[in-house]
């Protein structure tokens, strides 16, 4: 459901509302998604989020915002409001306050290897697909190939909040009848310690390639484009 609030990179905020009677609510960890896609990072996203969740009667729970409680059709637009306040303002003093020096790094090095590997004709940045649920996801980038497919690229970090937003996009956008247009693909950070159930996660969303050895791949890719 979407809301008036914007995140910080003009993005609506969306709050998660399930039930028929008694509604849950969440920012279905929206905010976090804003701030790693801006390479923010953090040891424990569950504080952080209750800093700005717990000024509304909200707590935060694994990646999201949530109404502690269920509510009722006349609570429903005070708690989504609450939601969606708490989630942007958790974006908001985020992008001001927390590092981004490490993942920056891997995100400069992953930019540099697509842009050396691909042309301006051949890839789209910030590649939005509509997925399953009609949610839109932004992918990295989009690599327009001769077979007419589009190579869905994103890279990913040995972080929660990295992987999670990572497994939704591409499971949500390979159960939509679009998905045989795309072949996805998703790079991550060998260099740093990951754990073997976030590797798995990953895989199960789409192909995984080890950065060390993308660019051997990505060379073999573009022959096909």
């Amino acid at each position: 459901m979407p809301t008036q609030c914007l995140y910080p990179d003009m993005s609506h905020v969306m709050v998660k509302v399930s039930g028929k009677n008694e509604f849950m609510v969440s920012d279905n960890g929206g905010a976090i998604e804003c701030l790693v896609d801006h390479l923010r990072s953090t040891s424990n996203w569950q504080r952080f989020l209750n800093r700005f969740a717990a000024p509304y009667g909200l707590k935060a729970v694994n990646d999201e915002i949530i109404f502690p409680e269920t509510v009722n059709q006349e609570q429903l637009g005070a708690a989504i409001l609450f939601v969606a306040n708490a989630s942007k303002e958790a974006a908001d003093m985020g992008l001001t306050i927390l590092k981004k020096e490490r993942l920056q790094r891997f995100k400069d090095a992953f930019e540099d290897l697509v842009d050396r590997t691909f042309s301006k004709t051949e890839k789209s940045k910030s590649f939005t697909v509509l997925g399953h649920s009609h949610r839109k996801y932004k992918f990295e980038y989009g690599i327009h190939m001769h077979s007419g497919k589009i190579l869905l690229l994103d890279s990913a970090v040995p972080e929660a909040s990295s992987v999670n937003a990572r497994f939704v996009s591409h499971v949500d956008v390979g159960r939509s009848s679009d998905a045989p247009r795309y072949q996805q693909q998703i790079v991550y950070n060998d260099q740093e310690k990951w754990d073997s159930s976030q590797l798995s996660l990953l895989k199960s969303a789409a192909q995984t390639l080890a950065f060390t050895k993308a660019e051997q791949t990505f060379e073999r890719q573009r022959e096909m484009i």
